[in-house]
């Protein structure tokens, strides 16, 4: 739980500060393809309809979709 959370913490601190080494963290595609099924589906829930995963040595990818009850 510690690495994950880290990990993710890690991320969260690029974002903020918009320092692009984030993308050696973070998968773009799958995080564009995330944004967009939200825009799409007027999902507001920010957090709560989100699965992530991470392979080991990997990024950290967004998905699979779910919940958006079309």
């Amino acid at each position: 739980f510690d690495y994950i959370s880290s990990y993710v913490q890690r991320i969260d601190k690029m974002l903020r500060n918009r320092d692009e080494r984030v993308w050696n963290f973070l998968d773009m595609k799958s995080c564009a393809d995330w944004l967009l099924a939200k825009e799409i589906c007027g999902a507001t829930g920010m957090g709560y309809d989100a699965y992530m995963y991470k392979d080991k040595g990997g990024k950290l990818y967004f998905g699979p979709v779910w919940d958006y009850d079309l």
